[in-house]
């Protein structure tokens, strides 16, 4: 999406999705999300 010049905004949290950091930070952060959805 980023390709597309589609930018991500978060109003709870602090987060630049164009820092290389915060990438990685919110992409770890949603595989725990994505890992908590998954049924057991």
């Amino acid at each position: 999406m980023r390709d597309e010049g589609v930018r991500f905004h978060s109003a709870s949290e602090l987060v630049d999705r164009e820092s290389p950091n915060d990438r990685l930070m919110f992409d770890v952060l949603a595989s725990f999300d994505e890992y908590e959805l998954e049924p057991r």
